[in-house]
């Protein structure tokens, strides 16, 4: 006998707006394209110190 269960799984269905496409990334307008970081520019790493203080306020980036 078998002991194992089986989660349901749910499927739901997304309608794509006009002007967007469908991506491994979501939804997005159909004059994007999906790009890695770093096909758009080299990146190095530095010495700063990269850990959050107290007195410090996080900064979102959008590219």
């Amino acid at each position: 006998m078998n002991n194992t269960t089986t989660t349901p799984t749910i499927v739901q269905q997304i309608t794509i707006p006009k002007g967007y496409k469908k991506t491994a990334i979501g939804i997005i307008p159909i004059d994007w394209e999906e790009k890695k970081l770093g096909d758009l520019g080299r990146f190095q790493t530095s010495s700063i110190d990269k850990l959050i203080k107290e007195d410090e306020e996080l900064v979102s980036l959008i590219i």
